[in-house]
């Protein structure tokens, strides 16, 4: 396979995977980004191929990646309103760094995710606290019958602990 045909394969490769890849120069300039990272960054490659990534994308680590020749792995990045999970790689070369590639992945929608689940676990502590201290005893069950809530004050009648349930 040619050189030539070698690359082209490669650029194909990289646009056919959903995370978005930017690879620099020893000088921190864009040399390749593929069409993930292309939507991410709402630009051409043509906008971007030649531009320092600094310019681009102004928290990028791509730079001290390239100072240090050290990999960062699983490092949080925020571009415009997504949140990403962003692995930065040397491009060693002869012993020396001849570049850096990114890699990043977004994770807007696990944080929301997240949150809403932070969010009902705070709702269902507020309503366990409310049924403790009711007087009435309450059982909750759920479509089988089985006791998926009890307050304090019908184990202590039951002689239970909430621990139980």
């Amino acid at each position: 396979m040619s050189e030539i045909a070698t690359s082209n394969r490669l650029q194909t490769v990289l646009n056919a995977t959903y995370n978005g890849i930017v690879e620099v120069d020893k000088n921190g300039l864009i040399n390749h980004v593929n069409q993930a990272a292309l939507k991410i960054l709402d630009k051409s490659a043509k906008e971007l191929i030649g531009q320092p990534v600094q310019r681009v994308i102004p928290n990028s680590k791509l730079p001290e990646v390239l100072r240090t020749g050290r990999t960062q792995i699983g490092q949080f990045i925020v571009i415009g309103d997504h949140t990403f999970v962003s692995s930065r790689t040397p491009i060693i070369q002869d012993g020396e760094a001849v570049g850096a590639v990114a890699v990043f992945q977004d994770i807007t929608e696990l944080q929301h995710m997240n949150q809403e689940l932070e969010e009902t676990r705070d709702l269902k502590e507020l309503l366990e606290t409310v049924l403790d201290i009711a007087y009435n005893w309450i059982v909750v069950v759920d479509e089988n019958a089985r006791i998926t809530m009890i307050n304090k004050a019908y184990c202590d009648f039951l002689g239970v602990k909430k621990k139980m349930f």
